[in-house]
C-alpha cells in the first residue's frame, strides 16, 4: 500500500462550476497515480493527515505548501517506525504557478519544503533559491517564437545523474525547471546519497528571477559548486 499527500490535484479535479458551463471538464487522476495503482494499493492521504495507517508501506510526499509542523510530526513517526518517505519539494511548482489567478487573490508563492523534517535531518532547501546551470540549461521560446537560453530549466545528462545507484542508473536524462538545492550534512547516524547533481557551472539565483532567462545570463556568476538536486537518507 502506497500513500499520496500532495497540495497538487494529482488524484483528478472536479471542473469549476462556472468553468464547466465553458466546456471545462473534470480532470482524472494524473499519469503517475494512474500507473501506481495498475501495480499497488494507492490511498490519498490529507496534507493536514495527524495518523498515517499502519498498513502503508510508502508515503509520497508531492509540493506539500503549507504543511503544519503537527503534520510534519505525523511524517516523522511514520519514518520512525520504519516506513519508507519520498518526498517531491519545490522553491518553485511550474504546475501550481500556473494555476493561481490575481483575479481570485490566490497568494502565498508556489514553494513548498519539510522544513521541521529537513533541519532534523541536518539539510536545509531554501524556497527562495533555484539552481541556474549553464551546462544543463534548456531553450525555451520567449512571446516572439525565438528560442532563449533558459538556466533555470535544468535538462541533466548522465554528467549530473548518479549512474552506479539502482534507482537513476537508467536515466538519460532528466528534465527540472526552477528546481532547488539542498544544502548541509546530515545528522549523526544518516547516510547521503546524492542520486542529481548540477554541474559546476551552477549559481542559486533568484526564485523570483526563475523565469528570466536573459536576466540570468547577464548576471551569471558560476560558484564552481556542484548542487545536490536529490538526495537519499538512510
Amino acid at each position: 500500500t502506497i500513500g499520496i499527500m500532495s497540495s497538487l490535484p494529482v488524484f483528478g479535479a472536479r471542473a469549476n462550476p462556472m468553468m464547466q458551463q465553458m466546456g471545462q471538464q473534470a480532470s482524472g487522476p494524473w499519469t503517475f497515480v494512474q500507473q501506481l495503482q495498475q501495480d499497488y494499493n494507492v490511498k490519498q492521504i490529507a496534507l493536514t493527515a495527524t495518523n498515517i495507517d499502519d498498513d502503508i508501506k510508502t508515503l509520497i510526499v508531492i509540493h506539500p505548501k503549507g504543511i503544519s509542523d503537527e503534520t510534519q510530526y505525523t511524517i516523522d513517526q511514520f519514518v520512525l517506525r520504519g516506513g519508507k518517505l519520498v518526498a517531491f519539494l519545490d522553491p518553485v511548482s511550474a504546475y501550481a504557478s500556473r494555476q493561481q489567478s490575481p483575479l481570485v487573490g490566490e497568494s502565498g508563492g508556489s514553494s513548498s519544503s519539510l522544513d521541521k523534517l529537513l533541519k532534523a535531518w541536518g539539510l536545509q532547501f531554501d524556497t527562495s533559491k533555484v539552481v541556474a546551470d549553464l551546462d544543463f540549461k534548456m531553450q525555451l521560446q520567449n512571446q516572439n517564437g525565438q528560442p532563449v537560453d533558459a538556466p533555470a530549466w535544468l535538462a541533466l545528462t548522465p554528467e549530473g545523474i548518479n549512474r552506479n545507484d539502482i534507482v537513476t542508473s537508467e536515466i538519460d536524462s532528466i528534465w527540472l525547471p526552477m528546481c532547488g538545492a539542498f544544502m548541509g550534512d546530515p545528522a549523526a547516524g544518516l547516510k547521503e546519497t546524492v542520486l542529481l547533481h548540477s554541474s559546476k557551472d551552477a549559481e542559486l539565483a533568484d526564485a523570483g528571477m526563475a523565469n528570466m532567462g536573459p536576466s540570468l545570463m547577464n548576471d551569471f556568476k558560476p560558484t564552481g559548486v556542484e548542487y545536490k538536486l536529490a538526495v537519499r537518507l538512510t
